[in-house]
Order: C-alpha cells, then sequence, then structure tokens
C-alpha cells in the first residue's frame, strides 16, 4: 500500500516537536478527509497482517509505504527510507523504484516513511532489515489489532 508519511494516529518516537506538528497540521487542516481514509486504510492493512502472522501465515508481506510530498523531479536512486522527519519531498519514479525494491524481496513488512535522500535504495532497504526497522512505534497496537477505530 502506498499511504503518506503522517497518516497516523500515535506520535512517531523518532518525530522532533515541529515534525509532530507539522503532521497534526496536515491531518487536520490541510487532508483531514484524506487523513481519515488512508489511516483507516494503514491500519486495516496492519490489523489483517497482525491476524494473518498470528494465523501461521507467515509468508504474508504487508508493506505500507508512506512517501512525503510527491514531486516530479527525475529520480535519484537515494533516498532517507524508515524513521525521517515528517515532511519533506521524493520523486514518484522514486517512491515506484523503492515499492518495487521491497515487493522483490521477501524480509520487508511494516510501515516504511520515504523521503529524498542520500542512501542508495537498495541500501537503505538493507539497513532497515538489518536493523528490525519498526514503523509503527507510536501507535496504539492493541486497538489496531484489535480492529477498534481510533
Amino acid at each position: 500500500m502506498v499511504s503518506y508519511i503522517s497518516s497516523r494516529h500515535g506520535r512517531a518516537s523518532w518525530w522532533t516537536d515541529d515534525d509532530h506538528k507539522s503532521a497534526i497540521k496536515t491531518n487536520t487542516e490541510i487532508l483531514p478527509h484524506y487523513f481519515k481514509a488512508k489511516v483507516a486504510a494503514d491500519e486495516h492493512l496492519e490489523a489483517l497482517a497482525h491476524k494473518r502472522q498470528s494465523q501461521g501465515d507467515a509468508a504474508f508481506q504487508a508493506i505500507n509505504l508512506r512517501p512525503g510530498s510527491l514531486s516530479d523531479d527525475p529520480p535519484t536512486g537515494k533516498v532517507s527510507l524508515g524513521k525521517t522527519k515528517a515532511k519533506g519531498t521524493v520523486s514518484r519514479a522514486d517512491v515506484a523504484a523503492v515499492a518495487a525494491a521491497l515487493l522483490d524481496r521477501e524480509d520487508t513488512r511494516g510501515w516504511f516513511d520515504l523521503l529524498q535522500g542520500d542512501v542508495p535504495i537498495e541500501k537503505a532497504i538493507d539497513e532497515l532489515v538489518q536493523n528490525g526497522h519498526n514503523g509503527l512505534e507510536g501507535e496504539d497496537l492493541e486497538r489496531i489489532h484489535a480492529g477498534r477505530p481510533a
């Protein structure tokens, strides 16, 4: 799934106060209807992934790619992926390249925030996997996994 970087109810533990304020403004003033739809879809995917994994379906690969503002700039092949700031840009072409690279692997699952950066895409993904990335930090997983709305 492709979502957007601020689509979350909780505060990401790696965000600064300015990042958090920016996310709140985006979600309540700029994109309130989009936020409601996207966060509901994001949380539904996470609840489904949790259910399938708890039933032994280890092959289910739930990926939620969460880019910043999209640009029509040419691709750079370099990104900031994982725990990023709450605002910034990334080219549509780089979003597509990251999505394809994540889907080409069997060891990627979870929420991945994405901005333009300076790390080659494959290296950025390798680092996330090696570090046990968890982009769901700060979310109420008990509520999400139970399928309850916020």
